[in-house]
């Protein structure tokens, strides 16, 4: 499997996920920005329209950040004007290969979380938070961020998820083109 340094997503590590699940579940980058200026929230919405939130309207896309000011921006911007104290942000490698980081990124400064199945945008809908850690539908060992440890396990969920969905009652998996995630926590942004 080929993966791409595809670009990044902030995610809170407190959400109402828990259960150390760091995947990308649950996340959706046209957040409700409440209490600032119209001019902000314009321009926070415009930039992600044109340019992160594009797996709609483009399945060889992944909707992540590619441009390091704008991560650095609206990093700053939660962490000034929002109650979170637990915001990380996650490098996404994905077999999608757009968009692409423009500079290559030095993995001394990341921490491997482990591997995610999911959509290439909006709710990313995981396959692995859902099928395995919410509904228990397929066994499988997890690691210690609830993501699948290693390639060749990775390979037999999607294989087991497969084997299994073809044999479920109609709805009980969800259909979709579902994409492989590598993910990594950056360990201070100030390495950005």
């Amino acid at each position: 499997m080929i993966f791409y340094q595809n670009g990044y997503i902030l995610k809170n590590s407190n959400s109402y996920l828990g259960k150390n699940y760091l995947g990308v579940e649950g996340f959706d980058w046209l957040f409700d920005i409440k209490d600032i200026n119209e001019k902000e929230k314009e321009y926070i919405h415009t930039y992600i329209k044109d340019k992160i939130d594009l797996s709609y309207y483009n399945k060889e896309y992944v909707d992540v950040c590619y441009e390091i000011d704008f991560l650095k921006y609206l990093y700053k911007f939660f962490i000034k004007n929002y109650d979170i104290n637990n915001l990380i942000i996650i490098l996404c490698e994905t077999t999608c290969e757009k968009p692409s980081l423009i500079n290559k990124i030095n993995y001394d400064d990341y921490c491997f979380l482990g591997y995610d199945y999911a959509y290439a945008g909006g709710s990313f809908y995981s396959c692995i938070f859902n099928d395995i850690i919410n509904r228990n539908k397929i066994k499988i060992n997890l690691n210690e961020y609830g993501l699948i440890a290693n390639e060749e396990n990775l390979n037999k969920f999607i294989q087991l998820r497969s084997d299994i969905k073809s044999k479920a009652c109609f709805g009980e998996f969800e259909e979709g083109d579902f994409i492989s995630y590598k993910l990594w926590k950056l360990m201070n942004i100030d390495f950005l």
